[in-house]
């Protein structure tokens, strides 16, 4: 995030679900760039290591969190951790995701049942979790990643089920928390690509043989996005940092950013 300060992050306690491959990566770089204590939680024990090592290599702090973020008990731990080892949580990005595109009658209970666990429930859960924290703390930023999903796309109706249902959750949260000092706010990124191997890990949606898009539907996608270019981690970063800073966004709750070139523009 060269060129970009925000000098109230330095310090802050800033926890990423899903944070250790593509877009959750770019986030937690970016935030290490900017001097904040982090706690990343991941189900990829490997890749959360890797990127951890990076960013010690930075010298900024991060406390590692393994686990299926749809088991409580792992949600409960990675609090505990996060006050254990700094005290607080000053924010939180709600980034853990996953899909399967497929047309809605391809579409298996199975495949559905995991879609709304890992998308919505886990966010549910997690926000239950932090925000006692951030209400006795009377501050807070609360960041959940939707998708431009949300708004309606082809082979997306689970998917885009669920990332509409966070900012619905997001914008009532936004409402109730307020009056404690916290923001709760939505960034929505259209398809973001692994800028390379390094950037997933082996159990990333990414790292399978069968790709998540085809060549083909990548340039139909393409086709769509004014800008002409898709988005990459650290464009998802830059608004998730914006987001995060008081300094920067203190006046600013329930509200969703599109970062995806214009391919979705919501009022």
């Amino acid at each position: 995030m060269s060129g970009v300060s925000y000098p109230d992050l330095r310090e802050k306690v800033v926890m990423v679900t899903g944070g250790a491959s593509n877009i959750g990566r770019g986030m937690v770089l970016a935030f290490a760039d900017q001097g904040a204590r982090l706690v990343v939680v991941d189900v990829d024990v490997k890749q959360a290591e890797r990127t951890a090592q990076e960013i010690r290599a930075r010298g900024a702090e991060i406390t590692v969190v393994s686990g299926d973020l749809s088991r409580p008990e792992v949600i409960q731990e990675a609090v505990e951790t996060a006050v254990s080892a700094f005290g607080r949580i000053d924010v939180l990005v709600n980034n853990l995701g996953w899909q399967r595109p497929a047309w809605f009658g391809d579409l298996d209970p199975a495949t559905i049942d995991r879609t709304i666990a890992l998308n919505l429930r886990v966010t549910i859960d997690m926000c239950q979790a932090v925000l006692p924290v951030m209400v006795s703390q009377r501050s807070g930023s609360l960041i959940n990643i939707s998708s431009d999903a949300a708004f309606g796309d082809l082979r997306q109706s689970v998917y885009g089920a669920t990332k509409a249902a966070i900012i619905s959750l997001t914008k009532s949260l936004a409402k109730e928390a307020g009056r404690s000092g916290v923001r709760a706010n939505v960034v929505a990124p259209g398809l973001v690509l692994p800028p390379g191997r390094e950037w997933v890990g082996d159990k990333s949606l990414w790292a399978g043989d069968e790709p998540v898009f085809d060549e083909r539907g990548r340039q139909a996608v393409l086709k769509g996005i004014p800008l002409r270019r898709f988005s990459e981690p650290e464009d998802i970063a830059a608004s998730v940092l914006f987001f995060a800073s008081d300094l920067a966004a203190r006046q600013l709750t329930g509200q969703v950013i599109s970062v995806s070139g214009g391919y979705a523009m919501p009022c």
